[in-house]
């Protein structure tokens, strides 16, 4: 069971969620059960992580439980802006692509993020039975997104430094820090594969 604080439609409804109160939101396809990847990636986040730095963190999952047949128009359109808006509240986004259908929306959810070039982290994963994993590994490259994880391990891995770095610089430069900041900080880490006692001496910006 992960520690870290999960914001979801259903202990946060109708909320707008302040720009950057999230650490990562969870794009993608909607899986429950035993395909629930979002329960099991932030489990492989959690072993790569503190108890303490869990409790740091806030992830947005906009898995809506109680989604069924009923839900109106209305319902729909609902779901869609809180779920844009905590994408636009977040300082990083996942977006995994499950081998379960095309997912067009995952698509332009992320296209629409990259689009912004405002300089936030992304980290996209695909499974290795997603029928367009050629097309869109084409289209991250062209935008420049070179890292495309195989699978829910490797972004964890991933994942998880960035957390380490972003508590770093938190508690280093504040928490209004640049993207870049952050990114430079997270290369650091992980070339040195150590955790956030670094020599506080070194400059990162």
């Amino acid at each position: 069971m992960t520690l870290i604080n999960v914001i979801t439609p259903q202990n946060a409804p109708g909320a707008r969620l302040k720009a950057e109160e999230s650490d990562l939101f969870l794009a993608g396809g909607i899986a429950t059960g035993a395909d629930d990847w979002r329960a099991a990636l932030l489990q492989g986040i959690g072993e790569r992580l503190s108890p303490d730095e869990q409790r740091r963190l806030t992830v947005v999952d906009p898995t809506n439980t109680a989604w069924d047949a009923s839900f109106s128009d209305t319902d729909v359109k609902e779901q869609i802006a809180w779920e844009a808006a905590a994408l636009d509240a977040s300082r990083a986004a996942v977006f995994h692509f499950t081998s379960r259908g095309d997912q067009p929306l995952t698509m332009f959810e992320l296209g629409a993020f990259l689009g912004a070039r405002d300089g936030r982290l992304v980290f996209v994963s695909v499974d290795s039975g997603y029928s367009r994993a050629v097309e869109l590994r084409a289209e991250l490259a062209t935008a420049g997104v070179r890292d495309v994880h195989g699978g829910l391990d490797s972004l964890a891995d991933a994942v998880a430094w960035y957390f380490r770095a972003l508590l770093f610089v938190r508690e280093r430069f504040g928490s209004h820090s640049s993207p870049l900041v952050l990114a430079n900080v997270m290369a650091k880490m992980r070339k040195k594969s150590c955790n956030a006692s670094m020599n506080t001496n070194e400059r990162f910006e």
